[in-house]
């Protein structure tokens, strides 16, 4: 999992989602870090086009290495979009969470009075399609992600 401070980048400073699916395993490959990026040929392997497919799709450089990432890779014959595993959670986060002057801050913020209102919205079709939603939000260096509770004036 990458450090709290690459999660905040990625998740826009904790306003945007993380969907949680449960995936087959066999379609799942550990990213290759090095020095170098993967080159489609390889010198002295006989690589099929599969192979190298995944070789350049599984390898980042060393400078990514704190992402600790994985890759889901499955190969279609079909045209078309395919459910790919089931949505087991939905990952919201929710900047400012447990600070005092949390509605202050919010209400002097045009970003979070935007994506509130958004956030609470997926957050109610969530729980009603029985799905677990939690609140993320950034304690520290550590990342709290914990059972949303849905505001019962939302």
């Amino acid at each position: 999992m990458p450090h709290a401070s690459q999660q905040a980048a990625y998740a826009n400073g904790f306003k945007g989602i993380a969907i949680e699916v449960s995936v087959d395993a066999e379609h799942v490959h550990n990213i290759r870090y090095s020095t170098d990026l993967a080159k489609w040929v390889t010198k002295g392997k006989h690589l099929t086009t599969d192979d190298m497919v995944r070789n350049v799709l599984t390898t980042k450089l060393n400078k990514w290495r704190h992402e600790n990432e994985y890759r889901f890779i499955h190969e279609s014959d079909q045209n078309r979009a395919e459910q790919i595993g089931k949505i087991t959670a939905l990952h919201l986060g929710w900047p400012y969470q447990r600070i005092v002057n949390e509605d202050q801050i919010a209400a002097n913020l045009p970003s979070l009075q935007s994506y509130r209102p958004k956030a609470l919205k997926l957050a109610k079709l969530t729980v009603s399609l029985g799905i677990s939603c939690f609140g993320a939000r950034l304690e520290g260096s550590t990342v709290i992600s914990e059972p949303f509770n849905i505001p019962r004036e939302a």
